[in-house]
């Protein structure tokens, strides 16, 4: 009889007697126990069906109240649960804190605070929505002609990847116009450097050597279009970034090596595709009523959604000609 087929039929039977600090452990037959983050886990537990419930499933108690083993299982499927770094808490740990703590809540009285309440249904509907989201979205998966076409169209990013090594500068006001002329013929970072002090400007500098794949789509295009010594300028935030390109290196990726983070970004792409879909078809069926003027509602959101578009990216302008502008 197969192993699968033995250990789900002893799951009612006690497949896991010990776990984290009990004293006597027994396991279905051809699996074994290993340690993970400081306990003890079954290498096959997955084979042994549904967690028994009762004195077996469960891990802990806290103040009468049980932590399960499934629960357990929840937390250690987080990134980093399982890590016994100095400074955080063994999974377990955080459990029972955790419940201690919701438990001192609800005993002052936060579980029925309206603003609690209302965090608690908005935190619900979110779930809920994710999970139906997915659900309908479904698994998508790149084909291979749709991965190498995306490795011919962005060759900056594999084929003709570069290192690019910039002298940035990051300037504390604005430029005025004769500022500028004179910084589009500079050729070194000390020429810029004298400029910008004999006009006095408060800066900053470093070097600042970034990857192709680190830089956002904007600057990357005008990046590649940059000769050494050309100077790129834009805003961040109430600052002025100037980068002066220093040199560049050529480190190709090959498609074989780029698989990976192209069906990766082609199946984001697909899946925020498909969910726009999804989430259309479903307003087209539904009755919706507003009773806000649609037209505020809209306006108020595009301006929200402007600002922090131009506060993530930030207008760029061209390398040279945008100094004279």
């Amino acid at each position: 009889m197969p192993i699968e087929l033995r250990c789900a039929r002893r799951a009612s039977r006690r497949c896991i007697t010990w776990l984290a600090g009990a004293k006597h452990a027994r396991a279905c037959p051809g699996t074994r126990l290993r340690p993970l983050g400081g306990f003890i886990v079954l290498a096959g537990l997955a084979a042994c069906g549904p967690v028994p419930q009762g004195h077996d499933g469960v891990v802990a108690r806290v103040n009468g109240e049980e932590i399960t083993l499934r629960q357990l299982e929840d937390e250690l499927a987080v990134p980093g649960a399982g890590e016994s770094a100095p400074g955080r808490h063994r999974p377990l740990e955080r459990l029972v804190e955790q419940r201690l703590l919701a438990q001192q809540a609800v005993a002052s009285g936060l579980d029925r605070d309206a603003a609690v309440s209302r965090i608690l249904e908005r935190t619900r509907r979110e779930v809920l929505a994710q999970l139906a989201l997915d659900r309908l979205v479904g698994d998508v998966r790149p084909g291979a002609k749709q991965v190498r076409a995306y490795y011919a169209e962005h060759a900056d990013l594999f084929a003709g990847r570069r290192i690019y090594t910039f002298r940035r500068f990051v300037l504390e006001q604005g430029l005025a116009a004769p500022v500028k002329a004179r910084l589009d013929a500079a050729k070194g970072a000390d020429e810029v450097t004298a400029i910008l002090s004999s006009a006095g400007v408060a800066y900053s500098r470093m070097t600042d050597v970034r990857p192709a794949e680190t830089l956002p789509a904007k600057l990357l295009a005008e990046a590649s279009a940059m000769s050494a010594g050309d100077v790129l300028l834009f805003n961040d935030g109430s600052r002025v970034v100037l980068m002066q390109l220093v040199a560049t290196t050529a480190e190709p990726v090959r498609l074989e090596a780029a698989l990976p983070s192209i069906r990766a970004r082609l199946a984001q792409a697909m899946r925020r595709q498909k969910a726009e879909q999804v989430v259309g078809e479903l307003r087209r069926k539904a009755h919706i009523e507003y009773f806000q003027r649609k037209a505020d509602v809209q306006s108020t959101a595009m301006a929200d959604e402007g600002a922090i578009g131009a506060a993530a990216a930030g207008p760029l302008q061209s390398p040279r000609t945008a100094l004279a502008r």
